[in-house]
Parts: C-alpha cells; sequence; structure tokens
C-alpha cells in the first residue's frame, strides 16, 4: 500500500474512521498523516474538499469511499476535483469498494485514487492550442474570402447610397412630396442597412477568438451561415449550392462557429475540386437524423480523390493544393471528434467525393 502510486484510503465501518493512508493519498491532498489518521467520517469535509468536474461540491455521503462503507456501493473511475489546504487542486479518478467479513456485513471501505492532474492539464494545454489553431484557420478563410465579403458589403451600402440620393432628391424637388414612395425607399435603406450588419455580425462571429462555447444550436442555422458566406464564391466559380434538410432535426449540444466552420472548409474544398470543363457544379450539403445523431454530407461533383489521396486526407500539412497548408481538413477533423463525432470521406457514385460528419444530437 504504502509504495503504490496511487492514493489509498483505509477506512472503518461503521463511523468511517480512517485507518490507512499511502504516502501517495498524502501527498495528493497536501495533508501529513496526523491530520488523517483516525478521523472520523463526520470530519472528513472539515480536511479536504471535493467537488465535481462541473465545480459543484460533493456532499459527504456521495464520495466513493463515503458510498462503498454505507451502501456497499462499487465506483469506478469517479472524477474529483480536490481543493488542498494551500488553494491548489489536483485530479483523481476515485475508484472504491466495500470490505466484509465473512458473514458478509461491511467492516470498512477502501478508495484507490491516481492522480491525474497532470493529464488533466496536458489535456487542457492541447484544447487550448487546438482552439487557437481553429481561430489562426478561421481568419486564414476570412482572408482568401475577402473578395467576396467585398462584393456581399457593397450591395446593401450601395443600396443605402441609391435610395438616400433618391430620397434627398425627391425632399429638394420643388414638387408635391410622395410620401408613399418616400416611406417605400427608407423602407429599402433600413433593409440594406439590417443586411449589412448582419453580415458584419456573421463575419466578427466567424474570426472572434474565444473560448470553445457549446450550448443548444440548430444544424440548419449552422449550415445556412455556412453557405451564406460560400454563396459568393461558388457564384464566381459557377456552382450551385444545393441544401437538403430532413424533417424533424433535433438540436446539438456544440459551438455553433467551430461546427460552421467545418461546413465552410468542406464546401470550399468542394468548390475548388470542380474541373474547368465541369458544365454542371454542385454541391450539396444534406442533413438528416440517424439513430440519435446528425449526419451531414457534403457531397461534390468534382474531381474524385485519387486512390494514394485517402490515406493521408486529413493529416497535417498534407495538401492537394498548390498553395495549400494542409491544415483545413485536419482541423475539421480535430472539431468533430472533440465534439464526439466522426468526419470522413467517401467516393461518390459518378464522380466527386462526399465528406460525412456525425454528431450525437441531444433530442428536439
Amino acid at each position: 500500500i504504502e509504495a503504490s502510486p496511487a492514493g489509498i484510503i483505509v477506512a472503518d465501518a461503521p463511523d468511517g474512521r480512517i485507518r490507512t493512508v499511502n504516502a501517495a493519498a498524502l501527498g495528493i491532498q497536501g495533508a501529513s498523516k496526523e491530520e488523517l489518521n483516525d478521523i472520523p467520517y463526520e470530519l472528513h469535509p472539515a480536511r479536504w474538499q471535493c467537488f465535481h468536474p462541473d465545480g459543484t461540491p460533493f456532499e459527504p455521503e456521495q464520495l466513493p469511499l463515503s458510498r462503498a462503507i454505507f451502501e456497499g456501493a462499487v465506483s469506478h473511475n469517479v472524477e474529483i476535483i480536490i481543493k488542498r489546504p494551500d488553494s491548489s487542486t489536483q485530479w483523481v479518478l476515485g475508484n472504491a469498494a466495500p470490505v466484509r467479513n465473512r458473514d458478509g456485513k461491511i467492516i470498512g471501505g477502501v478508495m484507490v485514487f491516481p492522480d491525474v492532474t497532470e493529464q488533466k492539464n496536458a489535456a487542457a494545454s492541447l484544447r487550448k492550442t487546438e482552439s487557437e489553431l481553429a481561430h489562426v484557420a478561421r481568419v486564414s478563410t476570412m482572408g482568401e474570402m475577402v473578395g467576396g465579403i467585398a462584393h456581399e458589403l457593397n450591395q446593401p451600402l450601395y443600396a443605402i447610397q441609391n435610395f438616400s440620393k433618391a430620397s434627398v432628391t425627391l425632399l429638394e424637388g420643388g414638387t408635391q412630396l410622395d410620401r408613399d414612395r418616400l416611406t417605400e425607399w427608407q423602407h429599402q435603406i433600413t433593409d440594406a442597412a439590417e443586411h449589412a450588419g448582419k453580415v458584419l455580425v456573421r463575419l466578427r462571429d466567424f474570426v472572434s477568438q474565444r473560448p470553445v462555447e457549446t450550448s443548444p444550436i440548430k444544424i440548419s442555422d449552422v449550415v445556412d451561415a455556412a453557405i451564406a458566406m460560400t454563396e459568393h464564391q461558388a457564384r464566381q466559380h459557377r456552382v450551385s449550392l444545393l441544401r437538403q434538410m430532413g424533417s424533424d432535426l433535433p438540436m446539438l449540444l456544440a459551438d455553433s462557429v467551430q461546427i460552421q466552420q467545418v461546413v465552410v472548409n468542406l464546401i470550399r474544398n468542394g468548390i475548388e475540386a470542380m474541373p474547368d470543363t465541369n458544365d454542371l457544379r454542385q454541391i450539396e450539403i444534406s442533413v438528416e437524423n440517424a439513430d440519435n445523431r446528425i449526419s451531414v454530407q457534403v457531397s461534390d461533383n468534382g474531381k474524385g480523390l485519387a486512390n494514394d489521396q485517402h490515406d493521408g486526407l486529413f493529416k497535417a500539412f498534407r495538401s492537394t493544393k498548390p498553395n495549400g497548408m494542409g491544415l483545413g481538413l485536419a482541423i475539421a477533423k480535430t472539431i468533430i471528434e472533440s465534439h464526439g463525432g466522426d468526419l470522413w470521406a467517401t467516393d461518390r457514385p459518378g464522380g466527386g467525393a462526399v465528406f460525412h460528419f456525425t454528431l450525437e444530437s441531444i433530442g428536439k
């Protein structure tokens, strides 16, 4: 017990009095043997504070060792955050079981809890790096799409300018004021300004650097936003964007900007995969509900995937584009997998490629 790298505590029943504490348990909890040995159950919370991963405190009777002694429960890998006397925190995985005598009576309990703080910190650091890399990719994407963005903003700004000039001319004219026409033009100005505002908000959200925020979202809203961002590029390349939504689609618990980034990347890849000689250029984005999971497919009728592309398709710094960084699909796969889903590609019957990803739904 003493040589184990995992923390071990043995306590008696029925009062939960601690009888054995090894060196690893003392190190994890930042306590001395004198502070913990022979401490009864009711004083446990005074010695250390334990929290769930979401930050809510464990009630004393909820702790794995308590449940083993008082309920006979066996616990496996319960995530616990221990707040030490110096206010630092340690992550452990609580495993506990009751100890019984020959008659089956519970006479104590044992808890084994390995310290996983380093693994948790490393995972948090990796998530932060992945989030920053995803942000860099979004900014890079926006830079490549700047022509389309300017075009999308120019249209409402041009409309505002024209209707404003026409309104001034009407107001300055010596003839009788046409109030109905002036009112209509003001409505047109308002609509154009609102459209420009929505474009700017959409762009701001897409390139903003912020922590990953998961919330209930509609996949249809994400797909519509991705289409709005790529439709100018599609028109330039004479590509039709087709949208097909299944009925009764459930909600997702996801970061909408990151999922939008994946769809934008897949649509742009499809646009760029269309050969100039292809007369009918189409990209279809279809969404359906498949066994409590949302299934999204982005298919094109381009040149398809070469046989040697399948294996390295989602590896970083592997690109088939002359000036590509080779990060788009790698980041997209990381984003989908971080949301508990999967991303893969298949050949499209008749030519082209289909990129699929699935995400778990949370109900309607």
